[in-house]
């Protein structure tokens, strides 16, 4: 009866000891498939959606935002919605201000595209479809609307709301009084053909990706042009186009400006003379990549949050921008050193416990002479 017993006991710390292996197995391999190594780029987190289901997981996310608790702001266009997460990326709202009586009596689709965010928590949000910007408190509750044509891009700087339309750019105050608005539809100096993003540094100066003109276009605050790079591409084949396709814009705390290029599926960096620092990015779509990336946000140090749309995810990703002062990674987060000793310490006391075991059994079995 005792040999079984000991028997019972080797064979649970044996199952026991296989289970601390494999688990300690599990934690310490590198996973199967690996970010893409990308110069100059490190790959922080992929966020793909709040769960599994399909209308759980994000479909063509087109502009990002971050606010200043650090709450991304999501347009997921594909679901004619917005997406609040917190810094942890957990759910905090959704919320769809063009979803209302009338909207679902006409069937009006909500084309969501710019975001921006107030230092007081309001959220702009421009509906292409119903030309309109709205206004979105800290409770998720319609503040307000702004009827403009075809809003596309926002940025929220030095106390106004910037505005591009499919021809011009607008400025408002943070309760959607027009305070300026300069630019026609077209291609000569001074003019936009659906610019897709727009950034205003500390000086008020104005940035606009002009997309459907391949150009990045410098204004001061009164519209002046000041410096434009790139130019119309004469077809997709151009091979003196310095663009593909510029879409979101974003600007950090030394005034540098990151541009998306849909196309190059690359962030292009220029300082605020209109100097390119680097092209960091890679087309694809492994974790690491972009395939028709659109919109950008900055989220302070050397990170940006990145709407990766057509691989239907956010990337944040933090950038090395090669000559800039400081501007090195820093360290990966590791696994806790405490927590694999410690489960080395479990498998090195299975391991004594199963040898005392089995020495017990071989000196209680019963030998034949």
């Amino acid at each position: 009866m005792k040999t079984r017993v000991l028997i019972a006991r080797i064979i649970t710390i044996l199952i026991a000891l296989v289970g601390l292996l494999y688990f300690y197995g599990i934690i310490t391999k590198p996973p199967g498939d690996r970010p893409a190594e990308v110069k100059n780029l490190r790959l922080l987190w992929t966020f793909y959606g709040t769960g599994v289901s399909a209308d759980e997981l994000l479909n063509k996310p087109h502009g990002v935002a971050v606010g200043r608790d650090g709450s991304i702001y999501i347009s997921d266009t594909g679901h004619q919605r917005v997406l609040v997460i917190d810094a942890s990326r957990r759910l905090k709202a959704k919320l769809d201000p063009g979803l209302s009586q009338k909207s679902k009596a006409k069937k009006f689709s909500r084309g969501y595209l710019g975001l921006a965010v107030a230092d007081n928590g309001d959220v702009y949000i421009a509906d292409k479809l119903q030309s309109k910007i709205f206004i979105v408190g800290p409770n998720g509750r319609k503040r307000g609307e702004i009827k403009v044509m075809y809003p596309l891009a926002l940025t929220v700087s030095n106390g106004k709301l910037y505005v591009t339309t499919y021809g011009h750019v607008v400025v408002y105050d943070l309760k959607g009084r027009q305070l300026r608005k300069f630019g026609t539809r077209g291609s000569k100096p001074g003019q936009f053909d659906f610019p897709g993003g727009i950034a205003v540094d500390k000086k008020g100066n104005i940035y606009v990706s002009d997309s459907n003109n391949n150009r990045l276009v410098a204004l001061d605050r009164e519209g002046n042009v000041r410096w434009t790079i790139g130019k119309k591409a004469a077809s997709m084949n151009d091979a003196n186009r310095t663009f593909g396709l510029p879409e979101g814009l974003a600007i950090d705390d030394n005034g540098l400006l990151y541009l998306v290029d849909a196309f190059a599926g690359e962030i292009f960096v220029f300082d605020g003379n209109g100097k390119k620092l680097a092209e960091i990015g890679e087309w694809g779509d492994k974790e690491g990549q972009f395939y028709y990336p659109a919109g950008i946000s900055y989220a302070g140090g050397r990170t940006f949050i990145v709407a990766d749309k057509f691989n239907d995810r956010l990337e944040a990703v933090e950038l090395n921008v090669p000559g800039v002062p400081n501007a090195t990674f820093s360290e990966p987060p590791t696994e806790s050193p405490l927590f694999k000793m410690a489960l080395m310490a479990l498998i090195a006391i299975a391991i004594t416990s199963l040898a005392i075991v089995a020495r017990r059994a071989l000196k209680q079995v019963p030998v034949n002479k």
